[in-house]
């Protein structure tokens, strides 16, 4: 994970992290949990996005992350945002280094709803909203009629000069 904590939090930040897991929560503690991982216990306070991993309000998770991991270290009793991944074969969420934590700020509250509208009208509009009897023109390459029929002349002309150069030999 790059260093969050260092850079302000912008405007174009959240819509860039890619994650299937979004929560706002308190951290509790950290513990290895063998050589390999870590655990992060964390209390939630709010879920933005889940997926198939069952998370509840108010509820205690852990949050798993390779020991190799450069992410900065969460401090406990203090509140983030974190943007992760759930496993779902194991039923685990994931913390690594293409996960976003960022220390918790009322604006941000804000931002997320904002966030979460425009997804929700990017989706809305990708539907075609014409009735069934009408043809859909949305996913439709942009060619007139004019530049299809410049395009049909400058094929003929091709052909034409390459079906004249066969026969002059």
């Amino acid at each position: 994970m790059s260093d969050f904590f260092s850079k302000p939090v912008g405007k174009d930040l959240l819509p860039n992290v890619i994650g299937t897991l979004a929560i706002r929560g308190v951290v509790k503690g950290q513990a290895i949990a063998n050589t390999i991982n870590t655990v992060t216990r964390v209390t939630v306070v709010k879920v933005y996005r889940s997926t198939r991993v069952h998370i509840q309000e108010g509820s205690s998770i852990e949050l798993w992350t390779n020991s190799t991991c450069v992410c900065p270290e969460l401090t406990k009793r203090k509140e983030y945002l974190i943007v992760g991944y759930e496993d779902l074969s194991t039923q685990r969420l994931l913390f690594l280094d293409s996960c976003l934590s960022v220390k918790w700020k009322n604006k941000l509250d804000r931002r997320i709803k904002n966030w979460e509208k425009k997804i929700a009208r990017s989706k809305r509009n990708q539907k075609c909203r014409r009735k069934k009897g009408k043809r859909c023109r949305k996913n439709r390459k942009n060619k007139s009629k004019r530049n299809k029929t410049k395009e049909n002349r400058r094929n003929k002309m091709i052909r034409d000069n390459s079906l004249s150069a066969n026969k002059n030999p």
